[in-house]
């Protein structure tokens, strides 16, 4: 599993969106999307803050069916296929709090645990 040490290194040279967890139910998880890919684009648009990603979503009915992420030091594509209606805000916190989000750990903490 990545360090937070990693993961601030990533942040700093890759522009684009950090998956700090995704369902383990749901579309990105079973197509393998995970904890500290970097999604540079969705749709095929390119995805450099929060709101890009949002935007690329919205412009295709069914939501981000394709992203591409930064891992490992390379793009990577995947497909994504997604399944009925969008979550709603209620449902994700239900499934933060039955501790359904992947990974649960995210890695060292503190200074002295990395």
């Amino acid at each position: 599993m990545m360090s937070m040490k990693d993961l601030n290194a990533i942040a700093k040279t890759v522009e684009g969106v950090l998956v700090w967890g995704v369902f383990k139910s749901g579309p990105a998880s079973k197509a393998g999307v995970r904890f500290g890919d970097v999604i540079v684009s969705c749709n095929g648009v390119r995805t450099k803050t929060i709101d890009d990603y949002f935007v690329a979503m919205d412009r295709d009915v069914g939501g981000c069916r394709s992203v591409t992420v930064f891992r490992d030091g390379s793009e990577v594509e995947i497909a994504i296929e997604v399944e009925g209606e969008a979550i709603t805000v209620e449902d994700a916190a239900r499934e933060i709090e039955e501790g359904n989000m992947l990974p649960i750990d995210r890695g060292p903490r503190t200074k002295n645990e990395a």
